[in-house]
């Protein structure tokens, strides 16, 4: 209800913290929490809302999160994993919308990846949006990421307009421009 009184109302709602942390018992601002559910029980249990939410109230945003969830992805943390963004929430669940990175700044994050890295990363996961950087020097950081990451082959002008062109829809149908 929530939701669908924000979205009807020209605000554009946003679910959190995909896929989901209701089973943590740490932090993640702290540390990287892991949930060791099998895959089953992660669709039963955590993604389930996310499945029904996306089908029903079309959200227009979804927050990612700093959780390690073997079961999707061993090695990544969810807002930086392919198999999470692209694989999960985009091609399980259907979510076309925009994607945006919890902080990229908390530990469960940065005691492994630099700001820029894990910028790069997450983007190359599906992500469109990055949390994060704050200060001019840390944008600065993320935007060499990124020109770098192009220059090197790993990032492409086509993914990063993927996520322009869901950042701009997102803003024409909340009358942010037009």
């Amino acid at each position: 209800a929530y939701l669908d009184g924000l979205q009807s109302n020209g605000v554009a709602g946003c679910l959190k913290h995909f896929p989901g942390l209701g089973a943590i018992t740490s932090d993640p601002h702290a540390g990287l929490p892991v949930v060791n559910r099998s895959m089953a029980d992660l669709e039963n249990i955590d993604l389930a809302p996310y499945k029904l939410m996306i089908s029903k109230d079309h959200p227009a945003m979804i927050m990612a999160t700093d959780v390690l969830m073997p079961a999707i992805d061993p090695s990544l943390p969810a807002e930086l994993s392919p198999k999470a963004i692209d694989g999960v929430l985009r091609g399980q669940l259907g979510f076309d919308g925009v994607v945006m990175t919890d902080g990229l700044y908390m530990l469960g994050i940065s005691d492994t990846w630099t700001l820029s890295q894990a910028a790069v990363l997450s983007i190359l996961a599906g992500d469109d949006l990055i949390e994060g950087p704050y200060t001019p020097s840390q944008v600065a950081s993320v935007i060499t990421g990124f020109k770098q990451a192009i220059s090197q082959g790993r990032l492409t002008i086509e993914r990063i307009n993927q996520s322009v062109q869901r950042d701009l829809l997102l803003k024409v149908q909340y009358g942010i421009i037009k």
